[in-house]
């Protein structure tokens, strides 16, 4: 679909775009072979050939989104409010099976939360698992049924239950911190026992975590400027165990401020055998892409 010719003229320039967040921020497959297409704070519908563009009729405080924003089940495709959200309203999730007409499925209450950090499907317990953040008292970390009956709140109140992204396997759930003043760390949750450990620190806030192919698990860290941020670099680590970990790559936040993007990286979905990461803000990469190949992985 064509875009306005006012955004065409304020992406050339990137200052402006970086700015104003223009442009595609997240491709989705969903249901058969169609696509959620998301930016410029709208998301469209298209099919895989890309010759058919549709406006989904998502609600209309819909703003941006993160990694994780989205959430595919074999039913449904839930999308959870990442909002400026000031005055703290209600803060809501929405679902859809065509990807064309959205429904409500929950709502936080006003004062509890600011926004949603992430929605993700569990397929070991076919749950939903949630995190939402920003202060303390808005952080909370649980999981929910599809229908959103019932929650069960694993955590809140504190920074370690902020999170971008989860990693599922039989027996544990894992989360890495996603705070700006915290220490970030990686964490595991016994499904059996529910014992939480702490496993790792890291040097910032941890945007992905990954299982890479049958090589090992990845981990990527940003810069935002955060107090508890160990450099002003965005990091690559890798592990084969989800225990010990290798700092493999960086990358230098540039010299633009934070507001106009955190310098990081992000992992594409369905990697195979290349690691393909998306860069923003870094020296050197600007918004590019980079490939890892497999005599290149980070396991050497």
């Amino acid at each position: 679909m064509p875009a306005p010719y006012c955004k065409r003229c304020l992406s050339q320039n990137r200052l402006v775009s970086r700015l104003l967040r223009l442009g595609i921020s997240q491709i989705k497959q969903i249901a058969g072979d169609k696509l959620l297409i998301c930016g410029d704070w709208a998301v469209f519908l298209s099919d895989s050939s890309f010759t058919h563009f549709q406006r989904a009729n998502v609600p209309s405080r819909f703003f941006q989104l993160l990694d994780n924003s989205l959430c595919v089940t074999p039913e449904y495709t839930y999308y959870g409010e990442y909002i400026p959200n000031p005055s703290r309203r209600e803060v809501n999730i929405f679902r859809t099976r065509d990807g064309a007409d959205w429904e409500l499925a929950y709502s936080f209450s006003p004062k509890t939360i600011k926004h949603i950090h992430v929605l993700q499907y569990d397929k070991f317990s076919e749950k939903i698992w949630f995190s939402t953040g920003d202060a303390d008292a808005e952080c909370l970390l649980g999981f929910a049924d599809q229908d959103f009956s019932n929650l069960a709140i694993i955590g809140g109140n504190n920074q370690k239950w902020r999170t971008l992204e989860f990693l599922f396997t039989e027996d544990f759930v894992y989360w890495g911190m996603d705070s700006p003043i915290m220490q970030n760390k990686l964490f595991s949750y016994c499904r059996k026992d529910g014992e939480i450990k702490e496993i790792a620190d890291f040097n910032g806030p941890i945007y992905n975590l990954r299982k890479i192919g049958n090589k090992g698990y990845i981990i990527l860290t940003g810069s935002e400027g955060g107090k508890s941020e160990w450099d002003n670099k965005a990091h690559v680590w890798y592990s084969n165990n989800l225990h010990k970990w290798q700092d493999c790559l960086s990358f230098e936040k540039d010299a633009l401020p934070h507001i106009f993007g955190f310098g990081r990286l992000l992992l594409a979905e369905n990697t195979g055998e290349k690691i393909i990461l998306s860069a923003s803000a870094l020296e050197g990469l600007r918004n590019g892409i980079l490939f890892i190949t497999e005599a290149e992985s980070p396991h050497g």
